[in-house]
């Protein structure tokens, strides 16, 4: 099983294989691949599988954006979702949740504080995810 805040859900579309440091790309990458390979996806509020390796976290926090941003990006995708932490759900769920409830423009809104939102990975990956479900 696969542990994953509510905001990387958004990222794991948008993901290039580029990051903070080595560490956190091949992890990131093994948790990629993981949901390749249809693992459960339990959705946590705080640290996840893909924050354990982050040159940014400082438990109970991230420190990688803005001050309470991360929990406030969680708070929209949960809130624009309907995905609860504690669900169990498995990746095909994820994308059709996703894609059928987050609109490519929605991510700017939802994503803000997040350094990586001006790249527009998330959102380009989002609409590819988007394009092939639909």
């Amino acid at each position: 099983m696969i542990k994953l805040r509510p905001h990387h859900l958004l990222c794991i579309f948008g993901w290039k294989g580029q990051g903070y440091d080595e560490a956190f790309e091949e992890n990131f990458n093994k948790v990629v691949a993981l949901l390749e390979r249809k693992a459960v996806i339990q959705i946590v509020a705080g640290v996840d599988d893909i924050c354990e390796h982050c040159p940014h976290l400082r438990p109970p926090d991230c420190l990688g954006l803005e001050p309470g941003s991360a929990h406030a990006i969680d708070d929209r995708v949960l809130a624009k979702t309907g995905i609860n932490i504690n669900d169990r759900l498995n990746y095909g769920a994820i994308v059709k949740i996703m894609t059928e409830r987050i609109k490519p423009e929605d991510i700017e809104k939802i994503c803000h504080g997040c350094s990586w939102e001006p790249l527009g990975w998330c959102k380009e990956g989002l609409e590819k995810a988007r394009a092939t479900n639909s």
